[in-house]
C-alpha cells in the first residue's frame, strides 16, 4: 500500500542531487510556506545584511589564511659557460625547397579546424540546469506511480515563485492531499481524480487538478528554501517531458556535468553579491564616519577609530592583556541591533586581545566605570568578509559601559 510519504522521498531524493536536500516532511501546506509568499519573502542566494540569532559579535572571529611557503628549488650547480659550448651539437640547418613549402601550405588550408564550443552564459547555465532538474523530478514522480496534472502543477510552482496568492484555500489544498492519500491506498480510482475537472485552466477544480497545484507550490517552496534558483518555464518543460515519457536527452556524464557547471555558476553568484554588499557598505561606512567627524565630542584616532566619552569613571585602565566585564550594544547604520548584552540580562566576559582591533583600543582608552560610544571603521571591525550576523564592510556602532578588570 503507497502512502503519500512516498511524494516527499521523490522530493528529497531530487534535492539531494545538488547536494542541498532537506529532510523535513512535507504532507501539507502550512503557514510558514503561506506566510514565506505573502511577505514577499526572497528565498535566494543573496547577501542581505544582518541576519540569524543575536550572538555576540565583539569577539574576533576572522583569521587571515596561511600562505605556504613557495619550497626551495634544489638544483645542481650549471657547469661552466665553456663546458656547456662544448657539449652542443651544432646541426646542419634543414633547406625546404619551394616544392616543399607548397604541398605544406595545401594541407595546412586543406585541415579542418575543430573549435572547442563556446562556454555558456550564466542564463543558459540556469536554463539548461532547471530543465535536467524538472526532468529529473518529474521522472521520480512517474517511477513512483504518482499522478500529477503537469498543468496545474506548473501554476502551483509559478504561483509561490511569483508570490502570488493561492488560487485555492490552504483547507482546499490540505483536502486534497487527504483525499489522495485514499486513491494511493486503493479506496478511491483513477476516475475519482479527474471528476469535476475545470474548464478554467487557471483554477483547479478535479481532486488531481488541487492536488497537483498544492504539490507543485509546497515542492517550489522547498526548492527555493534551499536557495537554488530556476528558469520556470525550464523547469516546468522538464516536469512536462518526463510525465509524458519523452526521454532525458543527456548522460549521467552530462547530467553531472551540467550540474557542476550550475553550482561554480551559483558559487560564482554568491561573490559578486557579497563583493557588491561590501562595496556599498564601505562606501556607507565612509561617509558617515567623514560626517560623524564633525560631530561635537567625537574624537578620530589616529587608527580612523572616532569615540565619544558619554562618561567617565575613576578606575584602571584595560591592556590588550586583561581581561574586562562590560555591557555593550552593538548598533548598525540602518539602526537595528546586531548585539546586545543589556537583553541577555548580565554583563559580558572578554578577555581583551581576542576582540576586534577597533574595540581592542576603544578598551584601552577607557577607565573602569567609564562609558563610551565607539564608531569602528569595517577595517577595524570585521573587514570585507564580515561574520555569520555582521554583513560585509559594515561600520559598527557600540555602546560600551566597562565595569571591571577581572583579576585571575
Amino acid at each position: 500500500m503507497k502512502k503519500l510519504f512516498i511524494l516527499i522521498l521523490v522530493l528529497i531524493s531530487a534535492l539531494a542531487l545538488v547536494s542541498c536536500g532537506s529532510t523535513k516532511e512535507i504532507q501539507t501546506i502550512d503557514d510558514e510556506a503561506v506566510a514565506t509568499a505573502d511577505s514577499n519573502q526572497q528565498v535566494v542566494t543573496e547577501a542581505d545584511g544582518q541576519t540569524g540569532e543575536p550572538a555576540e559579535v565583539v569577539e574576533e572571529s576572522q583569521q587571515e589564511p596561511e600562505i605556504p611557503e613557495e619550497p626551495t628549488e634544489v638544483t645542481e650547480e650549471e657547469p661552466a659557460a665553456e663546458e656547456q659550448l662544448e657539449e652542443v651539437e651544432i646541426e646542419e640547418p634543414v633547406v625546404v625547397d619551394q616544392q616543399d613549402a607548397q604541398e605544406v601550405a595545401e594541407v595546412v588550408q586543406d585541415t579542418e579546424v575543430i573549435s572547442t564550443p563556446a562556454a555558456l552564459s550564466a542564463e543558459e547555465i540556469k536554463t539548461q540546469f532547471s530543465y535536467v532538474y524538472g526532468h529529473l523530478l518529474g521522472s521520480g514522480i512517474v517511477a513512483e506511480g504518482i499522478l500529477i496534472h503537469p498543468a496545474f502543477y506548473a501554476l502551483g510552482s509559478e504561483d509561490f515563485m511569483n508570490y502570488a496568492d493561492l488560487r485555492i484555500s490552504v483547507e482546499e489544498i490540505n483536502q486534497a492531499s487527504t483525499d489522495y492519500q485514499k486513491f494511493l491506498d486503493g479506496e478511491i480510482t483513477e476516475e475519482d481524480l479527474v471528476a469535476n475537472s475545470s474548464e478554467d485552466p487557471s483554477v483547479p477544480g478535479s481532486l488531481i487538478e488541487k492536488f497537483s497545484y498544492g504539490y507543485g507550490y509546497l515542492v517550489m517552496y522547498n526548492i527555493q528554501m534551499q536557495g537554488i534558483q530556476l528558469d520556470l518555464a525550464s523547469y516546468v518543460s522538464g516536469i512536462e517531458d518526463a510525465s509524458s515519457g519523452v526521454p532525458l536527452p543527456y548522460s549521467e556524464a552530462e547530467i553531472d556535468q551540467v550540474f557542476a557547471a550550475y553550482e561554480e555558476q551559483m558559487i560564482a553568484d554568491y561573490y559578486a553579491a557579497m563583493d557588491a554588499v561590501a562595496d556599498d557598505n564601505l562606501a556607507q561606512a565612509e561617509a558617515y564616519l567623514s560626517e560623524n567627524a564633525l560631530e561635537e565630542g567625537v574624537v578620530t584616532t589616529e587608527s580612523g577609530l572616532q569615540y565619544k566619552v558619554i562618561s567617565t569613571g575613576e578606575g584602571a585602565k584595560p591592556t590588550a592583556e586583561d581581561t574586562v566585564k562590560l555591557d555593550y550594544t552593538l548598533t548598525f547604520l540602518d539602526g537595528s541591533i546586531g548585539d546586545s548584552s543589556y537583553d541577555r540580562g548580565e554583563p559580558s566576559t572578554f578577555e581583551v586581545a581576542n576582540l576586534i582591533p577597533g574595540f581592542i583600543e576603544g578598551l584601552t582608552l577607557m577607565n573602569v566605570g567609564s562609558r563610551y560610544q565607539f564608531y569602528v571603521h569595517p577595517g577595524l571591525g570585521y573587514g570585507e568578509l564580515g561574520n555569520d550576523t555582521v554583513a560585509p564592510n559594515s561600520l559598527l556602532i557600540f555602546d560600551v559601559e566597562l565595569h571591571e578588570i577581572v583579576t585571575e
